[in-house]
Formats: C-alpha cells, structure tokens, sequence
C-alpha cells in the first residue's frame, strides 16, 4: 500500500513578520533622533539631538545656518495651519509633536505669513486614482 507522505510547508513571510513584531525598543531621554525643522521657504534643517532637547537646545543647534538670527523662535504648525509658539524653556519638544505636525524656525515677522508645509495638506475629492 502506498505510504502517506507528509509535508512541511513553510510559512516564510510568518517568520519575517513574527521576528519584527517581537522587537521592541524603548526610546529613552538621552537618546538622539532625528529633528526635521522647517524654514518659511520650506527648506528643512535636520539636526540630531536628544529626545528631550528644549526649545533654546533645537534653536542654539541652528547657529550654523546661513540666514540665522537670535531671534528665531519655534513654533510647531499642524495641517490645519494651526500655530503654536513654544516657550524657549519648554523641553521634550520631539514628544510633544503630534500627527502631522511639522516644527519650523522663524522670525516673529516671518510668523505671520507661515503655512503648513505643502506635504502636510490633506487633498479631498476622488481616491480612484489609489487603487
């Protein structure tokens, strides 16, 4: 009689999958990340600070630009265009950014004609397209 044979069938993209869901890593204070702050002309300056930089760290960081002025304040604008001016002695500015909100670098005069940056803008109409 003929034998049954028994197959092991892999599933290849379980393992992948399984293997990143499993790491975790936490971020703590002292560690550096990434800070994308932004200019009026939407120019981005990355600098790599501590996660729980303050406002006068991120600015100070900035020294080094070529349109630099000591008196650039921060301010976090969302998609909507909502402006928030953040204290210089606030910290923890990385953890304070919420969903789609973008950090830009201005002059109180600059402040006044700052938009969302256009990456920010949610588009309305036919999704079609995405599929």
């Amino acid at each position: 009689s003929p034998k049954l044979q028994v197959r092991n069938v892999v599933n290849w993209f379980a393992i992948q999958e399984e293997s990143f869901l499993n790491s975790s890593y936490t971020i703590r204070i002292k560690d550096k990340v990434s800070y994308d702050i932004y200019r009026p002309d939407y120019s981005c300056l990355t600098r790599l600070l501590q996660v729980n930089a303050s406002v006068q760290e991120i600015v100070a960081s900035l020294v080094d630009c070529q349109d630099w002025i000591k008196d650039w304040i921060l301010v976090k604008v969302n998609s909507a265009g909502d402006k928030v001016v953040l204290p210089m002695e606030a910290f923890g500015v990385f953890t304070s950014l919420g969903l789609n909100e973008r950090l830009f670098a201005v002059s109180v005069q600059e402040l006044h004609n700052l938009v969302s940056v256009p990456c920010q803008y949610t588009t309305r109409g036919n999704f079609s397209h995405l599929f």
